[in-house]
């Protein structure tokens, strides 16, 4: 809890602290840093709930607990929240257009969920929580101590603390389809492509008027580009976007020069690596950047997607080969590798 407490002070943690009355159920929201005083100044009749973004970036042990989500392609894992909450302490019922696995890990949680196929309204109160209307729960359970409950996106639900209690979500990376577009747009922009009409002499127009030939003309012009490897970039791209600046401290040579001394270079935790293979390349996606390379070099880009900490041994099989310098030069570029930071603990 105190370990909770100070992250939730810290400046460049994102946290907000929720609390309610007793007899309205009127919700306060405030965004952090948190100033520790303000726990202290909490009522007992203030149902409170502190919540703490990204808490596997800062705290070791609760990293620990990615490893068992193995199961799910990593690029689609976004980060651990871990919220302690007072009695009676919640945030209402709310709807998340991303899967999560809530996970008890102190004291008791009253969970409240409602029939997935049921659509809810939602509105927006004056602190700025998006909450649902006329709630009706078909499941409820008391999740206690090593309990999980998986709930799938945009499924109604409600958590309630009984006592004291704190709760792990492991929340998946859902990207909005107006995020990929402007990627896509991104991408897009690099593309030196005009408009061409087909066959303009043979059309009869009013003046004014798009023709139905110009028109499919335009929708295949745009297919053409988005048929292509823009998509996959696009999405490659966003996927791997980290959330956060960087936790480590920078290389101070090149990455090769480094290992060659003995020592060990880290991946940082708030990035991201992912890599997509087309026909002979590897496009490789690193901190939101893209770079392609050989096929014959995925059994190293398919390692280093899975390792922490990077030492000359981890990459005996690879050392010499000028692709591997290229590759371990594009992830030190991004800002995916460095030295571990004296505050990440």
């Amino acid at each position: 809890e105190q370990d909770l407490l100070a992250l939730a002070s810290h400046p460049e943690v994102e946290s907000r602290l929720i609390y309610t009355a007793t007899e309205d159920r009127d919700y306060d929201l405030e965004h952090g840093p948190i100033p520790k005083e303000t726990f202290k100044q909490l009522a007992n009749s203030q149902h409170w709930t502190v919540l703490v973004q990204s808490v596997n970036l800062w705290h070791k042990q609760v990293a620990t607990v990615l490893s068992h989500f193995n199961f799910i392609p990593n690029w689609r894992l976004d980060d651990i929240m871990l919220s302690y909450a007072a009695d009676q302490g919640s945030v209402g019922p709310h709807v998340d257009a991303y899967d999560v696995f809530l996970i008890q890990t102190h004291g008791k949680r009253r969970w409240q969920v409602a029939d997935s196929s049921t659509s809810y309204d939602s509105y927006v109160t004056e602190c700025g929580l998006n909450l649902v209307t006329a709630f009706e729960p078909v499941l409820d359970v008391v999740l206690e101590p090593g309990d999980i409950l998986y709930l799938p996106p945009n499924v109604a639900h409600h958590g309630i603390s009984e006592g004291e209690g704190m709760t792990l979500s492991v929340g998946f990376r859902s990207p909005a389809l107006s995020q990929l577009s402007m990627m896509l747009t991104e991408e897009l922009l690099n593309t030196d492509s005009h408009y061409r009409d087909p066959n303009l002499a043979n059309e009869m127009v009013r003046p004014g008027e798009i023709s139905d030939v110009a028109m499919l003309t335009a929708q295949n012009w745009l297919k053409q580009h988005l048929l292509s490897d823009t998509i996959a970039i696009a999405f490659g791209k966003l996927q791997t976007q980290p959330k956060q600046d960087s936790v480590l401290e920078p290389l101070e040579t090149e990455v090769i020069d480094y290992l060659q001394t003995g020592a060990v270079i880290h991946a940082d935790p708030a990035g991201r690596l992912a890599w997509w293979l087309a026909d002979t390349q590897v496009h490789f996606f690193a901190n939101g950047e893209h770079q392609v390379f050989e096929k014959t070099m995925l059994p190293l880009i398919t390692l280093l997607c899975s390792l922490q900490a990077i030492d000359l041994d981890s990459l005996s099989a690879y050392i010499g080969n000028n692709e591997t310098k290229q590759i371990l030069s594009f992830l030190d570029d991004v800002g995916y590798l460095g030295i571990e930071s004296t505050h990440n603990g």
